[in-house]
């Protein structure tokens, strides 16, 4: 069957005017449709689907900006860690080096006219902290007797921290001397962290 395009634009031109619009209404309406349908469906689908895509994609670059942040704040509590480790590190003193630490407060001791009776190391009362290839780690306790201030001994105290040497106070007793012009008498364990390296 052949369609002819003169017969059908005539038979539109003979019809009512109501028919006519709606015909022309009929045909907008399908070319809106088809137009929907074939092109602007699919690109408003890819449009949606690249609109999630630009939303996961914003979400991992503030991710990745975040843990770039961090990364920062680790090496640098990292940096900050390994400066307070070598700190430590540098008061750890080894276990033949007990002579030079015995000498080393008494000096300090003389500075601050803190008068040494004794000190003695207690080598029997050694314990091991750490085992490790390494190296081994010690605490030696170190007895010291003396007269001396209160706040002298202190400063004596602190010297020794400040300095270069590790240790933890134990057993610190004070009591007035038999004199008054002595000071008092003070004893006090001193725990020197020592290492022995392989």
């Amino acid at each position: 069957m052949k369609i002819n395009v003169q017969n059908v634009m005539r038979g539109i031109n003979g019809a009512d005017i109501k028919v006519r619009y709606g015909i022309f209404a009929g045909i907008l309406l399908a070319a809106f449709a088809l137009d929907y349908f074939l092109l602007m469906g699919p690109q408003i689908r890819s449009l949606k689907g690249l609109g999630e895509a630009a939303k996961t994609t914003s979400a991992d670059v503030q991710r990745v900006s975040n843990d770039l942040q961090r990364i920062q704040q680790i090496k640098d509590g990292l940096n900050s860690s390994r400066a307070e480790l070598e700190a430590v590190s540098l008061k750890i003193r080894s276990l033949q080096e007990v002579p030079v630490i015995l000498e080393e407060i008494s000096r300090t001791a003389n500075q601050f006219n803190v008068k040494i009776d004794q000190v003695k190391p207690l080598t029997e009362s050694q314990e091991t902290l750490i085992s490790a290839p390494e190296g081994k780690y010690y605490a030696l306790p170190i007895v010291i007797q003396a007269r001396s201030g209160y706040h002298m001994f202190g400063h004596f105290l602190n010297t020794l921290e400040s300095g270069h040497l590790f240790f933890i106070l134990r057993d610190w007793h004070m009591e007035a001397g038999p004199q008054a012009d002595q000071g008092l008498l003070v004893q006090a364990t001193l725990k020197v962290i020592l290492t022995e390296k392989p």
